[in-house]
């Protein structure tokens, strides 16, 4: 905006993770932007750091209120110490969205037990203007070959050294560190000390330059046991330049630079030297990465980044809840929430949902603290009078909708996903024709993954999975804890079938939609948390009883009782195998096969359909 300003703030503490703010400054820089009003909060440190901690806790004492954005790199899973695990998973817990700088820090967070969405935005470089280079070296001539970074024997400067002694090329080092004096001794040990140059720290205009000097650049990293790479931006910068990069196989480095740069093994002084002499003297190659780099270069440019940021912003801003209701030619979208006891759940879930959204909760335990916490979340309370099942819960809200083209949100009493995802979910629902419903991924509460997409059951595939070969099979359908539907896919198909009670349900649907020609997409890269199984029942073998009953009447409905009579057998083989090879799980597995032999359906299902394969 015109007019905004930037505000310089002393800090105390020089560890990168362990170091402050002056709290006194940031407090009044949160109070003024309190007053002039925030659309989103954006901590750029890591969210087991001090300062973000103080960041967040401040700001919400000022009084404000916006999404909180998280930044990090960190792409190693390191155990933390108490104090620190509680505050980054409060952190993660209250914030919307992050945008870590690679993939392997994405997963880090998931791993963590963050439910937001995530959008991967690379380092920035700038500006970009790769300039034309030469088409090589001759076998031969001398190359100047260049090292950028701290040196450090993690950034691996002597494994260079090693390489570009032996060929007689040229080696420059930008950059400090304590190897230096090491490396300087090094390099007239092996006769190179007339050709090895230490030009010290550069930036700017003095960095360009040192860049548009080199044939080749090296980026020899060693991973440790604390530390890899955690992006690499030097090999982006002198593929800016139009200068050809080898990397090691060090975090984030394969990633970021992609087929245009040459791998090597990391502390491979032989295949370091082999990529080296590929890069400046095989000129059709040569060409081939440079015209590679200006893509990866593009992707990381300041406007690029910036839109990406931008995007991430509008993703999480809930500044104004309506568009959340009907957004740029999107249909409108309902919640349906389908409870049974346990307000405290309900609760959390229904915080998450704040902004204007349409919600229903479907109370099938008729209980008047699940009332209270619809109403005091501003939801529209529904008694079913009895405890109707998920199916039948779901068809009493769906038939109570204001509009009944809008979307559908169900959502279990124990999940809970940020309003950021819900709003990219309904982008990518309608990014393509024909797609009856999206899932994001599902994670417990301390981070454990859950599976969403699951192939279609059948008597064939129960087989192939009692022999061990179920990973050959494809997913077919997403489960309905957390499914966003197509308004106008329920309109075509219709509701979900009541004969179901419980399980089975959300697969029969998805059956129907897809013999209709409706496709199913799961989106791993956004995530929801899910409590499972916290809901009704506390005793789990009376769920396993639903479930396999469920499943009987599924079978039976889509292939009738011989193709239940497969079924049941295989998944039966499937236990007593199970049984015979884990002696201490034994008679775990020999009740559910009991459980699973003894199975009865929930009534007749109707004649056997077509297959859902």
């Amino acid at each position: 905006r015109p007019g905004e300003e930037v505000y310089g703030l002393r800090t105390f503490g020089t560890h990168p993770c362990g170091f402050v703010y002056d709290p006194v400054g940031l407090w009044r820089a949160l109070r003024r932007a309190a007053r002039e009003g925030v659309d989103v909060v954006d901590v750029q440190e890591e969210p087991y750091a001090v300062a973000a901690c103080e960041v967040v806790i401040l700001a919400r004492a000022a009084g404000i209120r916006a999404p909180l954005v998280l930044y990090t790199a960190q792409n190693l899973d390191k155990r933390r110490s108490p104090p620190v695990a509680v505050t980054e998973r409060a952190l993660l817990r209250l914030a919307s969205a992050a945008y870590p700088c690679n993939e392997d820090a994405a997963a880090v967070l998931r791993r963590h037990g963050f439910q937001g969405l995530i959008s991967v935005v690379p380092l920035g470089v700038g500006p970009v203007e790769t300039p034309p280079r030469g088409e090589g070296r001759p076998p031969g001539s001398t190359a100047r070959i260049g090292f950028a970074g701290r040196l450090t024997p993690e950034k691996g400067p002597r494994s260079l050294l090693e390489a570009v002694a032996s060929e007689k090329w040229e080696l420059s080092f930008a950059g400090e560190g304590p190897q230096r004096e090491e490396l300087e001794q090094r390099a007239e040990a092996l006769g190179a000390g007339d050709r090895v140059d230490f030009a010290g720290h550069l930036s700017g205009d003095a960095l360009v330059a040192w860049y548009d000097s080199l044939d080749a650049l090296a980026v020899p990293s060693l991973p440790t046991a604390g530390w890899v790479e955690q992006f690499g931006r030097v090999a982006v910068e002198a593929l800016a330049s139009g200068v050809p990069v080898v990397v090691s196989r060090c975090g984030a480095l394969p990633e970021v630079i992609g087929d245009a740069g040459l791998l090597v093994e990391p502390g491979d002084v032989g295949a370091l030297r082999g990529a080296l002499r590929r890069v400046l003297y095989d000129v059709d190659l040569r060409r081939r990465l440079v015209g590679e780099g200006r893509s990866v270069v593009e992707a990381c440019s300041w406007p690029a980044v910036a839109r990406r940021q931008l995007r991430l912003y509008r993703a999480v801003d809930p500044v104004e809840p309506e568009p959340l209701r009907a957004t740029a030619g999107l249909p409108p979208l309902s919640v349906v929430v389908v409870a049974y006891g346990r307000p405290e759940l309900l609760a959390r879930t229904l915080a998450r949902l704040v902004g204007g959204l349409d919600v229903s909760v479907v109370d099938n335990s008729s209980s008047a603290e699940i009332a209270e916490t619809a109403g005091r979340a501003g939801a529209h309370y529904i008694d079913a009078g009895a405890n109707l099942g998920f199916a039948a819960g779901v068809n009493l809200a769906l038939a109570g909708r204001e509009d009944p083209t809008a979307d559908v949100l169900l959502l279990n009493p124990d999940a809970e996903v940020a309003l950021g995802v819900v709003q990219e979910l309904r982008r990518r629902l309608h990014g393509e024709a024909r797609v009856a419903a999206v899932a994001p991924a599902q994670r417990s509460p301390c981070g454990e993954a859950q599976r969403v997409a699951w192939p279609f059951p059948t008597p064939g595939g129960a087989w192939l999975q009692a022999l061990g070969l179920g990973r050959w099979r494809r997913p077919g359908f997403v489960i309905g804890s957390v499914m966003l539907v197509n308004g106008a896919a329920l309109a075509e198909v219709g509701g979900f079938d009541e004969r179901f009670f419980l399980y089975a349900e959300e697969t029969d649907w998805q059956v129907r939609a897809r013999h209709a020609g409706w496709g199913f997409r799961y989106f791993p890269d956004l995530a929801a948390v899910h409590v499972g199984g916290a809901t009704g029942s506390g005793d789990p073998e009376r769920r396993e009883r639903l479930f396999w009953a469920s499943q009987r009447s599924y079978i039976e409905k889509w292939y009738g009782a011989t193709g239940w009579l497969v079924y049941g057998s295989g998944v039966v083989a499937g236990e007593l195998l199970r049984a015979a090879v884990r002696p201490r799980r034994r008679r775990e597995h020999l009740a559910s096969a009991l459980r699973i032999a003894r199975a009865r359906g929930s009534g007749r299902m109707g004649e056997p359909g077509r297959s859902p394969g």
